[in-house]
Order: structure tokens, then C-alpha cells, then sequence
């Protein structure tokens, strides 16, 4: 039978296989790993075609090429981090002080920390002389203090002891008070001592990981305004930069000093169009910002009426929810739209909800699909409009007679309705029937899991001004969240 046949063609094969000569089994193999390397060739188009030009194989998981250089980037960072840590910088910040005020003194030797060299090539050579002086001034007072290492707030030290800096402290704290400006230095000079480890030489006192982003910081300070070199009031707007929010921390305990109060003097001392108007927009928003409470002294300080109680409830139960409620005060009072971006359970409809009992006003919620008809949005048609040969729309209880909208999945929003959704985002406006009614939106709030992928949708995503990005809370924060949501069940239980 069949079984047999197959027995005799394999004695046969083994037979011929056993009489082939050394060049005839060097071309039956050399011909079967050819065709197992066309059969890989063609595997791996074929799974190049599935997964597409935007996946690639990297370290035995597929990633999307914005994904690998991303990770590619961030490795990058990572080690550029490392190099830069073990970086000789103090020495270079020397070198460049000592090329600048002292004369040379015969050929110029090739710098030891080639590292230390490129960093400094590229931050420090536009830097004023007199920003130098400030920085060398302090890493000598911070030595003289016996700090361990060269730290942002000994540079704030060195900020209140130039002349320039000074000046710019003047102007931008209280100028009824003149002696600010030396109580502020004395306070870090006491809050340096009490950090102090020893007794070190300026030529052993390194730089600190936040020094050198301080220093980073000026020179991008220096290139967003325009200018030519970098100079003392960059240091000042650097200081002032949230993420060295930290560096003020004794000052505004004890002086109640505002660093954002610099900021429109620093920029001031800078001179240019671009500082200048900046510096006219920054008093504009501190006289703004000051007008919520009232002045110290006799009066005591209240914010504006009914805000800090809205920012109450709005994150009450909530933890890490401050930013987006601010961000939903701020559209309702500006009478802006708010997208948030993020996944699923992470408080978006809870906020808008809370947002419309706060502003005591009707409240509009629906889910866009696909399928969405405009009837959902904008009401049904009018039955007895339909008889008189009129086509209006009831829009009692619907998106067009709100006060606060929330639209999820906004981007799966259909042809049919994006037109009207337009008007009614852009003009508070509803074409109802043959007339253009006003629409009595304060705000609409506007979720999605993801970002607008057609031109289509691009001139609905440009209707929200503010944009923010809603994550799940983090896991350090999940502990005081179930506690507070254990207080809360408590607390009913009780009552």
C-alpha cells in the first residue's frame, strides 16, 4: 500500500544519498539552506506587511518607532546623566573666569575633562562676565560657609550680594520694605551654615545635579528672549522657575518673600522687545492675582468671594485633582472649553458634574459614538413646528439651553453634528430651524482616549484653548486616597 511505497522511495533516497559524491551533498545542501533562507525571507516580509513600518523589534518586545526613539532617547539621557555627573564642572567654570579676568599666562593647555569641556563650550561661553563673577562669588561663599557642594541656593546667595542682583531684588520686592533684601541674605546665609559639612576649597566644591539644570535653565532663558549673552536677570527668572521653587523654601517661610515677584524686574534689567513686553504682561498678572485678596494690615487677607469654596468642592474626595479643577474655575471664568485626554475612571465627568453645581447652572452630559444621531445633542424635532412646515428642533434640556457641557468621546463625533457642535463651541450659537439663537454655555468640558487622528476633527480640537492631559492618580497617593475613602464610609456610617 501506501505505507509501503513510502518505505521503498526512502530506501531509495537513503541508497542514492549514500552513492552521492562530496560535490553533489555540498549542492543538495547548499540548495536546501537556500530555500530555508527564501522561506525566512518571506516569512519575515510577510510579518513586516502585518506589523507595518511603524513597529520594530527591540529588546524582545515589539515597539512603534516613536516608542524605540523614545526609549532610545531616554537611555541617551540617562547616560549623558551619568557622564555629566562625574563631570569636572567647577573646573571649567574656573577656566572660563580665569579666561575672562586674568591674562594668560603662555599656550593655553588641552582641557582634562573633555566632558566637563563640551558642557561648558555650550552653556557657559555666552554667559556676561558679570554672571560669572556672581557664580564664582558664590561657590567661594558657599565654600566659606562649609556647604559640601555647590547648590542653586547659594547661587540665590549670590544673587542678593551683586549689585545688579540686588537692584533687581529691590524693584521686584516690596520697596517699602529696604532692608528685604538683607534679611533674605542673612536668612540663607543662616540656612546654609545649618547645612554646612565641613571646611571646603572652591576647587574641591563640585556642582550639584541642580546647579548645573539651574545653569542649563539660564542659557534656555537666554535663548527664548533673544538675547546676546547671558546676564544676571536670567539667573533671576531661572530662580524663579517652578521647578527651583524648593530654593525659596526658607525665604518664604520666614520673610514671606514671593519669588514671582522677581520676575517682572529681572526682565526689565534685561532690555529687548520680547523681555520688555513679558515684563509688562508679568505686573499685569501679579496686580491681577493681588486683587483677590485684600491688602495686609488691618483688613485680613479673603479671597475672592465664593472661589476658594468652589475649588473646595470641586476636589473634595479627590487626590491629584488640584491642577484640573483650577483649569475648570479658570475656563468657567474666562468662558473657555476644556479637554482633558486620559483613560478611562479618572474623575473627567465627576469634575464637570461638580463644576455645574458649583456655577448653579443646568448641566448637559452625553457620550458620542459613531452612531450618534443630532437628536441626542440637540434635541428632537418639533412635532407641531413640523405640521406649520417649519423644521425646529426642542432643545429644552439639551445641549443648546446648558449652562456646563460634558461631551465624552468628543472626537468620535459623526458629520452630521459637527458642524452645529462647531457653532455652538465657537459662537454660542444654534441654528435652529430659519433662526441663529445665542446658547447660554458658560463652558463645555471635553473628554477623549485618544487624540484626533483627520483633518476633520483638527478645527473641533482647536475650539478648546485649554488642554490638559488627566492621568490615574499615582501609587504613592493610593494609600491616603483609600483612607480617605475609608473616613468618608465612616463618616456616613455614623451619621
Amino acid at each position: 500500500g501506501v505505507c509501503g511505497a513510502t518505505v521503498c522511495a526512502y530506501g531509495a533516497s537513503q541508497q542514492r544519498r549514500g552513492m552521492e559524491t562530496r560535490e553533489e551533498r555540498q549542492t543538495r545542501e547548499q540548495r536546501w539552506a537556500e530555500r530555508e533562507k527564501a522561506r525566512n525571507n518571506e516569512h519575515e516580509k510577510e510579518l513586516e506587511s502585518k506589523m507595518g513600518k511603524r513597529w520594530q523589534w527591540v529588546g524582545g518586545r515589539w515597539l512603534t518607532k516613536e516608542e524605540a526613539e523614545a526609549q532610545t532617547a531616554k537611555i541617551e539621557l540617562v547616560y549623558q546623566e551619568s557622564r555629566l555627573g562625574e563631570a569636572n564642572l567647577q573646573l571649567e567654570l574656573k577656566r572660563h573666569f580665569q579666561s575672562r579676568f586674568l591674562p594668560p599666562h603662555g599656550a593655553q593647555s588641552q582641557p582634562d575633562d573633555l566632558v566637563a569641556a563640551q558642557w561648558a563650550e555650550e552653556f557657559l561661553t555666552r554667559f556676561q562676565d558679570q554672571l560669572l563673577s556672581l557664580l564664582v562669588r558664590a561657590s567661594r561663599e558657599a565654600s566659606r560657609l562649609g556647604c559640601a557642594k555647590f547648590e542653586p541656593q547659594a547661587a540665590l546667595l549670590g544673587l542678593f550680594r551683586c549689585p545688579v542682583g540686588k537692584e533687581i531684588c529691590r524693584q521686584g520686592l516690596d520697596g517699602s520694605e529696604e532692608d528685604v533684601t538683607e534679611r533674605s541674605r542673612q536668612q540663607l546665609e543662616r540656612c546654609l551654615r545649618r547645612t554646612a559639612e565641613g571646611s571646603f576649597d572652591f576647587e574641591d566644591l563640585p556642582f550639584s545635579p541642580d546647579l548645573r539644570h539651574l545653569l542649563e535653565s539660564v542659557e534656555a532663558e537666554r535663548a527664548r528672549l533673544q538675547h546676546d549673552e547671558a546676564q544676571v536677570g536670567h539667573l533671576a527668572l531661572a530662580l524663579t522657575a517652578p521647578q527651583f521653587r524648593g530654593t525659596w523654601g526658607p525665604l518664604e517661610e520666614e520673610l514671606g518673600v514671593k519669588p514671582q515677584q522677581l520676575r517682572p524686574a529681572a526682565l526689565a534689567s534685561l532690555g529687548g522687545f520680547f523681555a520688555q513686553a513679558e515684563a509688562q504682561a508679568e505686573a499685569w498678572l501679579i496686580g491681577l492675582c493681588s486683587d483677590l485678596h485684600e491688602p495686609r494690615g488691618a483688613g485680613a487677607s479673603k479671597p475672592l468671594k465664593g472661589l476658594a469654596s468652589a475649588y473646595a468642592k470641586l476636589t473634595d474626595g479627590l487626590v491629584e485633582r488640584s491642577v484640573e479643577a483650577k483649569l475648570l474655575l479658570l475656563a468657567a471664568l474666562a468662558g473657555e472649553h476644556l479637554f482633558l485626554l486620559g483613560s478611562p475612571g479618572t474623575a473627567k465627568s465627576l469634575l464637570a458634574r461638580r463644576l455645574s453645581k458649583v456655577c448653579e447652572g443646568s448641566y448637559f452630559e452625553r457620550l458620542l459614538t459613531r452612531f450618534t444621531v443630532p437628536e441626542e445633542l440637540f434635541g428632537p424635532l418639533s412635532l407641531h413646528a413640523l405640521e406649520e412646515d417649519e423644521l425646529r428642533r426642542k432643545t429644552q434640556g439639551y445641549l443648546p439651553e446648558c449652562d456646563v457641557a460634558f461631551i465624552d468621546e468628543i472626537f468620535k463625533a459623526n458629520s452630521s453634528i459637527l458642524n452645529s457642535l462647531l457653532v455652538i463651541l465657537n459662537e454660542r450659537r444654534f441654528d435652529n430651524g430659519d433662526q441663529r439663537v445665542l446658547v447660554p454655555l458658560w463652558t463645555a468640558v471635553a473628554a477623549s482616549n485618544e487624540l484626533p487622528d483627520t483633518e476633520e476633527l483638527d478645527a473641533l480640537y482647536d475650539r478648546f484653548l485649554l488642554r490638559r492631559h488627566v492621568s490615574r492618580i499615582s501609587r504613592r497617593s493610593v494609600p491616603d486616597f483609600l483612607k480617605m475613602t475609608l473616613s468618608r464610609e465612616e463618616a456616613k456610617g455614623t451619621a
